[in-house]
C-alpha cells in the first residue's frame, strides 16, 4: 500500500488526527511529531532506532511506501 503524504501516513499509524508528540515506531523508524498545522503535520522527527541518525522534515512531505524514499517540498 502507498501513502500520498506522510501525515496521511501517520494518521493511519496512529488511527487519529496527531497532536504534537505523539508517536510510534514502524519498521525501526520512531516517527515523532512536532508541529501540527491546521489538522496536518506540518514537521516531524524520522529516527531510525538503534542508529544516531535522525531526520527532520517540515512542510508538506511526500512518502513513498514501502521503499521509505521521502520528497520534502
Amino acid at each position: 500500500q502507498r501513502y500520498g503524504t506522510i501525515s496521511g501516513f501517520v494518521m493511519l499509524m496512529l488511527g487519529h488526527v496527531p497532536k504534537t508528540g505523539d508517536f510510534f515506531v514502524w519498521n525501526g523508524y520512531e516517527f515523532k511529531v512536532t508541529e501540527m498545522k491546521d489538522h496536518r503535520v506540518n514537521r516531524i522527527l524520522l529516527h531510525l532506532k538503534g542508529s544516531s541518525l535522525w531526520y527532520f522534515f517540515e512542510g508538506k512531505i511526500a512518502l513513498f511506501h514501502p521503499d521509505m524514499v521521502f520528497n520534502g517540498q
